[in-house]
């Protein structure tokens, strides 16, 4: 059977990630007083292929269930095969007595959480009010934040029942996401210089828009697209072919390229 793969540019549907990290941008002005400074850590990608990987023993039950919810944070939809098997492999389990403070706004990031079991609650400090802002349970995720901005804390998490999450380390968290990136880039980057609309476009625009494509694939005869329906995604042919048709007064289908 035929297939046509299509890469669409990824759709901005995380309100709240964007709610927290203006949050977290308003806080992070407020920890001035005792940081001099916000800034990144320095990571080489030329040193990705020498770092040593990770990897604690898990069984493959617990590697499915890792995946599954890594797969819920838009951070991790597109991971290389690769790169996804090496950031399971070095995620681990920790654990948390109800009533225990598993982050506190304001301090360094060390950890990317993922719920297993259990139910936490997000907090924000507002004119000195401890506000609840968001209740996180099975499946849901927290903490990237602080490590992808290296900002202090966001917000104050609470484990509210016990709570076993699976937890991903600053440095794994980063070096992922590094390599993710680097290899869509190398994938991307020649394919979208031979894309016509996108011929204007600077090297680094175009490295932008690779950072966002993620790939889609349709079989012969799958509607992509159907006239009269709101768009939200745009598409770029990397392989196949596609039949465009307009409903003319008729209500009759009429192929137009």
């Amino acid at each position: 059977e035929e297939e046509e793969e299509e890469i669409e540019g990824a759709e901005d549907e995380r309100e709240t990630l964007t709610e927290l990290v203006e949050r977290q941008r308003i806080e992070a002005q407020g920890e001035r007083r005792r940081r001099s400074a916000v800034s990144a850590e320095s990571v080489n990608p030329e040193h990705l292929k020498n770092q040593p990987k990770k990897v604690i023993n898990k069984s493959e039950d617990s590697k499915t269930k890792i995946w599954s919810r890594l797969q819920k944070n838009f951070l991790f939809t597109s991971l290389d095969p690769e790169v996804a098997k090496d950031l399971i492999n070095a995620v681990m389990e920790k654990s948390f007595p109800a009533g225990e403070v598993i982050m506190k706004q304001g301090d360094d990031g060390d950890f990317f959480y993922i719920i297993e079991e259990g139910e936490a609650h997000i907090f924000v400090n507002k004119d000195g009010v401890e506000v609840k802002v968001m209740e996180c349970k099975d499946g849901q995720s927290f903490g990237e934040l602080a490590l992808m901005y290296n900002a202090p804390r966001a917000a104050t998490v609470k484990a509210v029942t016990n709570l076993r999450c699976w937890a991903v380390d600053r440095q794994t968290f980063k070096l992922t996401l590094m390599e993710s990136t680097l290899n869509k880039r190398s994938r991307y980057e020649k394919f979208l210089e031979s894309v016509p609309i996108l011929e204007s476009l600077y090297s680094y625009e175009k490295l932008t828009i690779a950072d966002a494509l993620h790939s889609k694939q349709y079989h012969e005869n799958d509607v992509v697209v159907k006239q009269g329906e709101e768009g939200h995604e745009f598409f770029i042919i990397e392989k196949g072919s596609v039949v465009f048709t307009q409903t003319d007064n008729k209500g009759e289908e009429v192929v137009v390229g």
